[in-house]
């Protein structure tokens, strides 16, 4: 498998975005270009990891913002570096 494949992965794509803004609300990742059951799936994978956190956020309208875990933050971390050293090359 080509590393620029698994840097393209959803879940991949999920940390880097969530770790760029520092949290990430379910509707901005819904722009990301998956469709909301994949989405979901990925999601409760990553949280399932200890990857992610999700927060249910109770004001109206209500809404679920997500956060990485330090363990998060490392795999995520990692990745980005991949990425730049790919970029730089």
């Amino acid at each position: 498998m080509k590393v620029r494949k698994i840097l393209d992965d959803p879940s991949v794509v999920i940390l880097l975005h969530i770790q760029e803004k520092d949290s990430a609300r379910h509707s901005d990742l819904v722009k990301l270009n998956h469709s909301r059951s994949t989405l979901s799936l990925v999601l409760r994978d990553l949280e399932d990891e200890g990857l992610i956190e999700r927060k249910v956020v109770t004001t109206r309208p209500f809404r679920v913002d997500y956060t990485l875990t330090s363990l998060g933050t490392r795999v995520a971390s990692g990745f980005r570096g991949i990425k730049k050293e790919l970029s730089e090359n």
